[in-house]
């Protein structure tokens, strides 16, 4: 089985950045945990990219 394990992440705020254009997301946890889950790869409707900012 083709599977994947997908960190997920919520969106911040409710609009995209106004100087980029896109939204700002942070990682989701469900109390101390991260909330991951293992998903079939047919799933997935597109990737994403993540830009890191420090």
């Amino acid at each position: 089985y083709q599977c994947a394990l997908v960190h997920w992440f919520i969106p911040v705020g409710d609009a995209p950045d106004p100087d980029t254009g896109m939204w700002v997301v942070e990682p989701e946890y469900i109390g101390v945990h991260p909330s991951l889950q293992v998903i079939s790869v047919d799933a997935i409707a597109r990737g994403g990219h993540f830009i890191g900012v420090s």
